[in-house]
């Protein structure tokens, strides 16, 4: 038989504090895809921008299949990010669920469901952002190169 002493502050202080973080889990994932879908669209313009602004020529390059493949390679990120938006806006997605509100242990199992849910998407919305930057370091040295190529 285990016996249980007397619970410390120190105890009570990490037992409420673990609480107040499971009663709020939803609403900072929540938070963060809200952020996410807030400044996507602001990197995709300014991304749109440069790109509108750039004097890329691909017609120097006298080869469609390697003007494709560039122009491919330019618009990834913009691809990525607009996905990573699709997966951000799963975790705010509202659904409809029937659960058995009079038994705690149903209670639980559901919320953590949920909440890891919103975690995996809300998760894969930053992994593919990422994604997306991975793309404009390649994009930069493309430009740069069209554009030596280009100059006289």
């Amino acid at each position: 038989m285990v016996t249980v002493g007397a619970v410390s502050k120190e105890d009570l202080f990490w037992l409420d504090f673990m609480a107040k973080i499971q009663s709020e889990s939803f609403t900072v994932l929540d938070d963060s895809a809200k952020q996410l879908i807030a400044v996507i669209p602001i990197l995709q313009g300014i991304y749109f921008a440069a790109i509108s602004f750039s004097d890329i020529n691909f017609g120097i390059l006298n080869n469609t299949v390697l003007e494709g493949i560039l122009i491919t390679l330019f618009a990834i990120p913009i691809v990525l990010w607009l996905i990573s938006i699709r997966f951000a806006m799963y975790v705010l997605k509202p659904e409809i669920y029937e659960v058995n509100m009079s038994s705690p242990p149903v209670i639980k199992k559901f919320t953590e469901k949920v909440g890891l849910r919103k975690y995996k998407y809300l998760n894969t919305a930053h992994k593919v952002l990422i994604a997306g930057f991975a793309f404009l370091p390649l994009n930069i040295v493309i430009y740069l190169l069209l554009s030596s190529m280009a100059s006289p």
